[in-house]
């Protein structure tokens, strides 16, 4: 599987991210931040399919508490 590295220069110090994902397809893509199955079969990947509903909710969040 490929990986995808990349970095940002932070100041000081350098940010890396590796991208190791399959990446979703259009045909997905507006069901992303809802629980909803995952898109790998089970016996490949152990997931849950509410990562991205969650990271949605906490944004919401911060939006309404910092404004």
């Amino acid at each position: 599987m490929a990986k995808y590295i990349s970095f940002t220069n932070i100041g000081d110090f350098y940010q890396f991210t590796v991208d190791d994902g399959d990446g979703i397809a259009t045909e997905y893509q507006a069901q992303v931040f809802g629980i909803s199955p995952t898109l790998s079969a089970c016996d490949q990947k152990e997931n849950t399919g509410i990562r991205l509903l969650i990271v949605k909710k906490i944004l919401k969040f911060k939006e309404e508490v910092f404004g």
